[in-house]
């Protein structure tokens, strides 16, 4: 009890000045161009980076983010050093390159890279984006509050599936929203992804209710040269 309410009550002391302050009250924030940001982002930032183990193993790898938004997720992360591509469809890139621009700008001492790309999930979505599937597979794949419309899901795995090898840690985020427990079950019967739920007590979520980081990779690929049955 007396952990959570410390975790409700105060702010990370490295926390990026101009962001969101926790604890949040609602799942999303107004920011002051008119775009929106859903906090949960900030949860998984922090989570990542306030980890020492998972900080360590993400500096100087290459990182890419899907459905990144207003790209603080993503800025975050190249603040540590991480090679990070933010992506987004084409109606959303507004806010997101205008952040990307302004970051990189006058990058602070040990910024890895930063850049945005148009990225729309599915077949065609990947084949149009010739500059993301160049840069496949990447280390590091992350994914905030990307589950909630039902009618999304096969594009969202099918992109995951093209981007990741079996190296690739995939690191989600999501509130519990109709449809949003869906998505995991429909990639669990696919087989091809290996889910681990992050115990709650092991983060710190922020006020935010009803939320879930998972780890994700793709299973070993099986071997091909099994001795015939004599």
């Amino acid at each position: 009890f007396f952990l959570h309410l410390f975790f409700l009550m105060s702010t990370p002391p490295d926390w990026p000045e101009g962001w969101p302050t926790p604890p949040f009250k609602f799942d999303f924030t107004d920011m002051p161009d008119g775009s929106i940001m859903w906090n949960a982002c900030l949860v998984l930032y922090h989570y990542l980076v306030s980890t020492p183990t998972i900080r360590e193993s993400l500096v100087g790898k290459r990182v890419l983010e899907l459905g990144a938004g207003t790209g603080h997720l993503g800025i975050g992360l190249a603040r540590i050093g991480c090679h990070v591509t933010c992506t987004e469809r084409q109606r959303e890139m507004g806010p997101l390159l205008r952040a990307v621009e302004a970051e990189t700008a006058n990058p602070p001492p040990g910024f890895g890279k930063l850049r945005a790309l148009e990225l729309s999930w599915g077949p065609d979505g990947c084949e149009e984006s010739k500059e993301v599937l160049a840069g496949a597979p990447y280390d590091v794949i992350i994914a905030s509050e990307l589950v909630y419309l039902e009618e999304t899901h096969d594009l969202l795995l099918y992109t995951m599936e093209q981007l990741a090898s079996q190296e690739t840690v995939i690191w989600s985020i999501f509130l519990n929203r109709p449809f949003s427990f869906l998505f995991f079950e429909k990639m669990d019967d696919q087989g091809v992804f290996d889910l681990e739920l992050i115990k709650d007590e092991e983060v710190d979520y922020m006020g935010l209710e009803e939320c879930a980081i998972h780890k994700i990779m793709k299973y070993p690929k099986k071997s091909t040269d099994a001795s015939p049955i004599v």
